[in-house]
């Protein structure tokens, strides 16, 4: 299992470093309108729909569907209460498979892989004109001050060894190596991309494990679908199921918090 960087902090100065080491390793992307693109182009059509265009004059939007709390959270579907899960489609197949062309492309390339893939715009529009109303939606309680993201894309293969994996954790109480963990963020969204038939891959959550109903061995499981992704809080204690079957798996990782 690979982790790979997609964003990172937006200070300038840390921003023009990563650029220029990017620009050094002599990697290039597949696509390279993905570095500038407007989210919502490939968003399913129900949020496109809410998410007027920026050539749109503000007044116009102030009183249109684009700004109607009412219907943004209708392609939204609760999970699981206790969890504060929750699951909404959002990216069209065809963004979804140019995503994926572009982490195989940059797997295969001769970059050193400490490189990042440059998706910060697409990442930063999603997250400021999509996520972020969304969250102030569904957690209203803790969505106030979430101006910082980090994003990375997951990638799992049946037929490729995961002995080197960028995340791993400890269990506490056997301390054997785990999936399960908590995130470093206030929300995240867990996007899966796909690809393939691939068996296994179930996220389960534990819930928030300094709740006073919190029991280690008490879960709710949920089985991936690509281009669904799933929204949940990061203190909710959760992990990964080994694949079971032959196949590809991609997510796409954004965590919300405030700025550190």
């Amino acid at each position: 299992m690979e982790a790979i960087p997609t964003a990172a902090p937006a200070t300038y100065s840390y921003r023009q470093r990563r650029q220029e080491a990017v620009a050094a390793s002599g990697h290039r992307l597949l696509h390279p309108s993905l570095a500038h693109l407007r989210p919502v182009e490939h968003l399913v059509p129900g949020l496109r729909r809410l998410v007027a265009d920026d050539s749109t004059p503000q007044e116009g939007r102030d009183g249109g569907a684009a700004l109607a709390e009412d219907h943004w959270t209708e392609g939204v579907e609760l999970l699981h209460q206790w969890r504060d899960l929750h699951r909404l489609r959002l990216f069209s197949d065809a963004f979804s498979r140019q995503l994926i062309e572009e982490v195989e492309h940059y797997l295969n390339s001769p970059a050193p892989k400490t490189s990042e893939i440059v998706l910060e715009e697409c990442m930063r529009g999603l997250v400021d004109r999509v996520l972020g109303p969304l969250v102030a939606r569904l957690y209203p309680d803790v969505a106030a001050g979430l101006n910082y993201h980090h994003s990375f894309i997951i990638r799992n293969s049946w037929w490729e060894s995961d002995d080197f994996q960028l995340w791993r954790y400890v269990d506490e109480e056997s301390g054997e190596p785990t999936s399960r963990h908590v995130d470093d963020s206030v929300v995240t969204f867990n996007i899966c991309l796909g690809v393939g038939d691939f068996g296994g891959c179930e996220l389960r959550f534990y819930g928030h494990n300094k709740s006073e109903d919190y029991r280690r061995d008490r879960y709710f499981e949920y089985e991936q679908v690509p281009g669904v992704g799933v929204i949940h809080l990061g203190s909710n204690e959760h992990e990964v199921l080994p694949m079971t079957s032959p196949g590809k798996r991609y997510n796409l990782i954004i965590w919300l918090s405030p700025r550190r």
